[in-house]
């Protein structure tokens, strides 16, 4: 039972990581793109 929680935990956290690496990535891009106008 311990390991399904962190299985589902892993999952989760890879999820929020994937969503914060493609945040990052547009604001870099609409901050560059500020930057060279």
């Amino acid at each position: 039972m311990k390991n399904l929680k962190m299985l589902l935990w892993g999952k989760f956290y890879q999820m929020i990581y994937a969503f914060l690496q493609c945040v990052i990535e547009i604001i870099l891009l609409s901050y560059f793109t500020i930057i060279k106008y």
